[in-house]
């Protein structure tokens, strides 16, 4: 069965694959119970990253791009809170020092980065929004 409107077809398919395309989430997955005073390393990883320490975790994407940073608590009574994406070094991927939130944050990929300076950064969280800061400095490179 043929369309009657090809060109209107084309452009919705493309409009609808630009959305799929340009977006990425980034879900830090914790468990508060396990989080001590060294810190949250070793009570987060990345989902996609479960067998990378979340220090070495590398998110890769393109310039436009844009990446949406979530937490999830693996306690149904906590949550974890995303509220800040640092810039520390490397290529500020960014242009910005700091990509604020409250319990999410996004940015749009705006340099690419070579092959030898990755942007690196913190990401910053706490559980239930209160208490203690973390921080978690994975890597971003663009592809």
């Amino acid at each position: 069965m043929r369309s009657k409107h090809p060109i209107l077809t084309f452009v919705i398919f493309i409009f609808l694959a630009g959305f799929a395309y340009g977006q990425q989430t980034v879900t830090l997955v914790c468990n508060p119970a396990a989080i001590d005073e060294s810190g949250a390393t070793g009570a987060c990883y990345f989902v996609g990253g479960e067998d990378v320490s979340p220090e070495e975790f590398t998110t890769y994407a393109s310039v436009g791009e844009t990446i949406t940073w979530v937490g999830q608590s693996t306690s149904e009574d906590d949550s974890i809170d995303v509220f800040m994406i640092k810039y520390q070094g490397g290529v500020n991927v960014f242009n910005r020092e700091e990509l604020p939130g409250e319990t999410t944050v996004q940015g749009q990929i705006q340099n690419a980065t070579p092959d030898d300076d990755p942007y690196k950064y913190e990401i910053r969280f706490k559980v239930n929004s209160t208490g203690r800061l973390y921080k978690i400095d994975p890597i971003i490179r663009t592809r």
